[in-house]
């Protein structure tokens, strides 16, 4: 009965401490996150590089292919981005193409 007692006081302590957000990697070439961007179109392809290509330019920024998700959603590196702002630009081009669901920043959750 401890263990037990043991294991709900652990996650209880982990809900508590809560989660913040991980911080944007920056590179060389400027502030770099990486998006989920969901397709109504679970059958297409967006890791072919016609696609990517065309995805950066109405996006407006450099993305990069990084993995598929669940349910149609897909992982993208954005490349070359000045800051925090220039990024929520990029999610709102997005979220206003033919074909896309949703776009949003993948976030790293940390307990603190």
């Amino acid at each position: 009965m401890s263990k037990i007692l043991g294991v709900v006081a652990m996650y209880l302590a982990l809900i508590l401490a809560g989660c913040t957000p991980a911080p944007p990697s920056v590179a060389g070439d400027g502030y770099t996150a990486q998006i989920i961007v969901k397709f109504s179109d679970a059958t297409m392809n967006p890791s072919e590089n016609i696609f990517v290509d065309q995805l950066s330019h109405d996006a407006g920024a450099r993305l990069i292919y990084v993995r598929p998700m669940s349910g149609a959603a897909h992982v993208f590196e954005v490349r070359g981005l000045h800051d925090a702002a220039e990024l929520q630009e990029v999610l709102r081009r997005l979220a206003k193409r033919s074909g896309v669901v949703y776009a949003e920043e993948d976030r790293v959750r940390r307990a603190q």
